[in-house]
């Protein structure tokens, strides 16, 4: 008689502050609503994005930011996360596996596994980002104390650039007729104007 153990596949969602991809000390779990599908491949044979999985085996809804299937079959499975409104998906693989996120930046769906009999593979995870917005006025500082105070007009036509950590020109914008500039969908992250 064959006999096999059920496997399990989770981990956790979490809130990746500086975009990185890693879950840096002091990130905490994603606490919004945010469902996960599991996908399997019953042939075992790798089709998971085809016919065989378009959907899902099972979903679960969390908003602890972890979750957990169990009771699984040995086989082919892929985790899929629904993106949350508002919520950016963190550049994937940026590092160890334990210690990064898993899902695709475009899909929301991880790499295809093999769970063996008895594995329980708590590596599978994903990190969530808000993207900002950058931005404020030039202006005439007609008695020069650093101040926006009340009545001192705009620049229009100023060339501003958004660079990065290493000074590197990202972006640009012009002020508008009341001197007014702004940088938005921006990734997390140090940046100087």
């Amino acid at each position: 008689a064959g006999y096999y153990i059920p496997a399990a596949i989770g981990d956790r969602i979490w809130v990746d502050a500086n975009a990185n991809g890693i879950q840096d000390g002091g990130e905490v779990n994603y606490t919004g609503s945010i469902v996960v599908n599991l996908y399997y491949d019953a042939n075992n044979d790798g089709l998971i994005n085809g016919t065989e999985a378009t959907t899902p085996f099972a979903t679960q809804t969390t908003t602890t930011g972890t979750y957990n299937f169990t009771g699984l079959t040995p086989g082919n499975y892929q985790v899929g996360f629904v993106l949350p409104s508002g919520q950016t998906f963190s550049p994937a693989d940026a590092t160890a596996d334990a210690n990064d996120s898993d899902a695709n930046t475009t899909t929301g769906r991880t790499t295809i596994t093999n769970l063996t009999s008895g594995e329980t593979d708590n590596t599978f995870d994903a990190g969530l980002y808000q993207t900002a917005n950058l931005g404020d006025k030039v202006f005439v500082d007609a008695n020069a104390n650093g101040q926006q105070d009340g009545g001192e007009i705009g620049i229009a036509g100023v060339i501003v650039k958004l660079l990065n950590s290493a000074l590197v020109e990202i972006a640009r914008d012009t002020t508008d007729a009341n001197g007014i500039y702004g940088f938005s969908n921006l990734t997390p992250g140090v940046a100087y104007v």
